[in-house]
């Protein structure tokens, strides 16, 4: 980004392209012959995902998605949100492609980004912004990320309700 912040959404959307087309064109071929590309651009976003085990199983980012990149930054709510859907796809992808380890790589890194997201990153009826690495938050009550979070983020019926009264 002309920011300076290492983003994640290129690859996050790239990808979530990419597999859309796929699906819709059947083109498995096409598939193949990009798998070595779509692998590395999925290992980029694994590699956002601090291997601390003290540090939260969040994409940990330098800019958010999509806007205020001079605002967002550390583990952000929109980005991460995307990324669970996205992961998902990974792992169906290289399921599909045979590839269980990776397979199961994806879907253990879905399921971590769920968690720390919702025990994290929830306060009352929405997902804050930010959370820094000292656990202090930041946050503009993002309707973005919080639709995305309500679209791709396994959630209590309850949650998604409080997420959706708070946007109304």
């Amino acid at each position: 980004a002309i920011s300076g912040a290492t983003l994640p959404a290129t690859n996050l959307f790239w990808l979530k392209a990419a597999l859309r087309f796929v699906a819709e064109t059947g083109d498995v071929a096409w598939l193949h012959r990009r798998l070595d590309v779509l692998s590395r651009a999925g290992r980029f976003l694994l590699a956002m995902i601090p291997s601390d085990s003290k540090e939260p199983r969040l994409l940990r980012t330098s800019g958010s998605l999509m806007i205020d990149v001079f605002k967002r930054s550390n583990y952000t709510s929109d980005a991460n949100a995307l990324a669970v859907d996205v992961f998902g796809q990974l792992a169906a992808m290289h399921r599909f492609v045979g590839n269980e380890t990776e397979a199961a790589r994806y879907t253990a890194a879905a399921a971590g980004v769920t968690e720390a997201l919702n025990r994290l990153l929830w306060r009352q009826d929405h997902f804050v912004t930010q959370l820094n690495p000292d656990g202090s938050t930041r946050d503009f009550v993002d309707y973005d990320s919080n639709l995305l979070a309500t679209a791709f983020v396994p959630m209590t019926p309850e949650r998604a309700a409080a997420v959706l009264r708070r946007v109304d």
